[in-house]
């Protein structure tokens, strides 16, 4: 009886995930910053150049002391854009979420939790939550990559070879040329090895071995 009340459970619940997913996302773009990332992203491919020039914009005299460089994002949506304008913008948005969704998921069934009512739940509240992350603007693409390195940390403490750390460098150089927000993504890394440090002296039942540890404090750096 109660397996049959789960499986009814996750159809209702899978259900609930189509609906959040098909509605609450279908809004129009309400941001006019979305469109000058586009031409950022234009003006790179045209000069050859990965440094905006912010006067160019504006009829008033604008300062390019401070450079703000996300040419990796602003080159992706203005690609998008060129081949399937706004359309293809809202496809891109619906991948970035359902990648996050399928991470935890992939997650979640490798200790065959795959069925779990509370799976869905979860999966039900990380789309909600992510509501305010997921405007068609480089933020999205930062939203997708903290998911990742979330993943990475707790699959090397589900037992996953502990090489996959060294991926994280990688990703924080993907990530610096992506969005401002890759400030959290270092701030979790750094509070991820302060915490494995202080597992290793106080709660060596769940800590890295010394060796594990080096490798950690390697990539971290």
């Amino acid at each position: 009886m109660n397996l049959v009340k789960q499986y009814y459970g996750r159809i209702i619940l899978c259900f609930v995930l189509i609906g959040v997913l098909s509605l609450r996302f279908a809004i129009p773009v309400r941001d006019g910053d979305l469109f000058w990332q586009i031409v950022y992203g234009r003006y790179y491919i045209e000069h050859h150049t990965l440094i905006p020039d912010h006067t160019i914009y504006t009829w008033t005299l604008a300062q390019n002391n401070i450079i703000y460089c996300a040419w990796i994002s602003e080159i992706i949506l203005y690609c998008l854009y060129s081949l399937g304008h706004l359309p293809l913008l809202f496809v891109f948005r619906y991948m970035c979420l359902l990648v996050v969704l399928i991470l935890i998921f992939v997650f979640a069934r490798r200790f065959e939790l795959g069925n779990h009512l509370l799976t869905y739940f979860i999966l039900l509240i990380v789309l909600l939550s992510s509501h305010s992350a997921a405007f068609i603007k480089p933020e999205i693409m930062s939203l997708v990559l903290m998911a990742v390195v979330v993943l990475i940390y707790f699959s090397v403490k589900a037992g996953t070879t502990l090489r996959i750390l060294y991926i994280l460098p990688l990703i924080m150089l993907f990530w610096v040329n992506t969005h401002g927000v890759f400030v959290f993504g270092y701030l979790f890394i750094l509070l991820i090895t302060v915490g494995e440090i202080l597992n290793y002296f106080f709660s060596h039942s769940i800590a890295f071995s010394k060796k594990d540890l080096f490798s950690l404090l390697g990539a971290s750096f």
